[in-house]
């Protein structure tokens, strides 16, 4: 049975993907399960930020004009569990 894969295009200058692929094999992962790592961190210190902020999903809302509702649904979807890639030899 085949795989099923999804594809995340990423810009990011020659300096930025060196960067990314020196770190992903530091951490001995695999560049995609690197990536997910740090977004997934991101998302994290996002929900914290916005936590630590009361009232802020309301005043947001009125900004947008979106109901603070929907952007609670946004904020509070769950995150993919990070997981340990291995390394995979190059070919």
């Amino acid at each position: 049975m085949p795989i099923k894969r999804t594809a995340l295009l990423l810009r990011c200058t020659q300096e930025e993907a060196t960067a990314i692929r020196w770190a992903a094999n530091r951490e001995r992962r695999t560049i995609s399960g690197f990536v997910l790592n740090a977004i997934e961190a991101r998302i994290q210190s996002h929900k914290k930020l916005v936590a630590s902020f009361p009232g802020w999903e309301e005043r947001n809302a009125e900004r947008s004009g979106e109901s603070a509702n929907a952007t609670r649904r946004n904020i509070e979807t769950p995150a993919v569990p990070a997981r340990r890639n291995p390394v995979l030899p190059r070919k």
